[in-house]
């Protein structure tokens, strides 16, 4: 029996397909005929009914002049490498794409790209861990910031060892927000909130508010805890991809506090201690502001 190819959003990706001008394959008829489907087996195969074979898939990638690795891109990204914008793959498949906004947020597209200009690239990410109980110890992650959208926004991911969070921020008065969803799981949306940096390298502090598996096998429950990110560099787009690669392999995972000795690292360390003592006024997570 030969293998099948699961492509999420595989309906909407076709139509996108069929409005590109990549290709000669414009309309549903060009596309059976390319295929050498029938109409009902092109149907099943839409709806999700119908298994897509290795030797189908690889004959769709042929007539779309699209690499197989794209068909497994989030469906915003997927129509972005066709030459769509955010808001042509909504109207074009006709779906409600992620995007939040208030009237709080600076949407002077000058303002929101000096920001980005010099946030762009990768992140080291440090918080103390909410889900592991065993010890105290630091979780640490990559922050990506890697585009703005037509809408304003600046979209980022969080990598962790085998998950991946995509999302966006946007700057509030003198603050970063972060809005990111859980990829392919769907089941928790992330929310940081950080200082709006204002130098070179820059630094953001701040808290975060996710929620932790750590506490009960079956549940999860919200949590809190400071954070703080270490710019690393701007990634080179022509080895983007095995660059995050490395770096991921490299850097995500878990962090005993008492094994740093770099004494910048320490610092960063110092500022994301969650201890509120019993006299402490106010009894909450306050950071300091950062740079």
């Amino acid at each position: 029996m030969k293998e099948s190819v699961e492509i999420n959003d595989l309906s909407e990706k076709l139509d996108l397909c069929l409005r590109s001008d990549r290709n000669s394959v414009n309309t549903q008829q060009d596309m059976i005929l390319q295929l050498g489907f029938s109409k009902d087996y092109m149907s099943r195969i839409r709806s999700g009914t119908r298994r897509l074979s290795e030797d189908i898939f690889i004959k769709i990638c042929k007539a779309f002049k699209v690499s197989q690795q794209d068909w497994f891109l989030p469906l915003i990204e997927f129509g972005k490498k066709l030459g769509f914008s955010r808001r042509e793959v909504g109207w074009i498949t006709h779906t409600s794409l992620p995007g939040i906004d208030f009237n709080s947020r600076i949407n002077d597209r000058n303002r929101v790209g000096q920001i980005f200009d010099l946030i762009e690239g990768v992140w080291e990410s440090y918080y103390y861990s909410v889900s592991r109980f065993d010890r105290v110890i630091i979780k640490k992650d990559l922050l990506v910031i890697n585009g703005m959208n037509e809408d304003g926004f600046i979209e980022c991911v969080i990598l962790e060892e085998d998950i991946e969070y995509r999302g966006v921020c946007f700057p509030i008065n003198n603050q970063l927000m972060f809005i990111l969803e859980k990829d392919k799981i769907f089941n928790e949306i992330v929310v940081y909130c950080t200082n709006l940096p204002d130098r070179s390298p820059p630094v953001l502090l701040g808290i975060l508010l996710c929620l932790s598996g750590g506490v009960d096998d079956m549940y999860t429950y919200p949590a809190s805890a400071k954070a703080a990110f270490r710019y690393v560099r701007k990634l080179d787009e022509t080895r983007r991809d095995a660059e995050l690669d490395a770096l991921r392999k490299q850097f995500c995972g878990y962090l005993d506090p008492k094994d740093v000795k770099e004494e910048d690292l320490r610092k960063i360390i110092k500022s994301i201690q969650n201890i509120v003592t019993q006299e402490a006024i106010p009894q909450a997570l306050v950071t300091k502001r950062g740079h």
